[in-house]
């Protein structure tokens, strides 16, 4: 094979590979752009359960998430309470994710980034944590346990 054969093929290869993530761009932002009513399915005041659901419907059309979770501070300002996690099925993987990083001060540390932290766990593997706040004030966590496809 000659050398232009093979920029020629390269070329190819790496067309092939932009035109994968164009794809991947244009379906993310096409679910961002759906109007909150249709993913929430009501035209009146959301609930905080039918918000964070409309939220895990486009955070995985966005990242390749295989569990997804919402742990929000409870009233007493102290706990964090899980509120939804999508499936059900993640719910034992997400307690000991939440545990583990508890224990080390990953999650601690997560509260305090203004962006999302992707973190390797001792089980589960790539996970994301994501602070949820409005100001400083703390609203909850986003715990996801990301798929075999994410990119490094």
């Amino acid at each position: 094979m000659t050398d232009n054969e093979k920029a020629l093929q390269q070329s190819a290869q790496r067309l092939t590979q932009i035109e994968q993530a164009y794809g991947h761009l244009l379906e993310a932002l096409s679910g961002i752009a759906v109007p909150d009513d249709a993913l929430l399915g009501t035209n009146s005041g959301a609930t905080v359960a039918s918000i964070l659901t409309a939220s895990i419907i486009r955070i995985k059309q966005t990242i390749p998430v295989d569990v997804a979770a919402f742990a929000l501070l409870a009233e007493d300002g102290i706990e964090f309470e899980l509120q939804l996690i999508e499936p059900d099925s993640g719910r034992l993987s997400i307690n000991a994710i939440m545990e583990r990083s508890i224990e080390q001060g990953t999650y601690g540390w997560a509260l305090n980034q203004n962006k999302p932290c992707f973190v390797n766990d001792a089980e589960q593997g790539r996970v994301v944590l994501h602070s949820i706040a409005i100001g400083s004030k703390v609203l909850g966590m986003f715990i996801g346990i990301l798929g075999e496809q994410t990119p490094d």
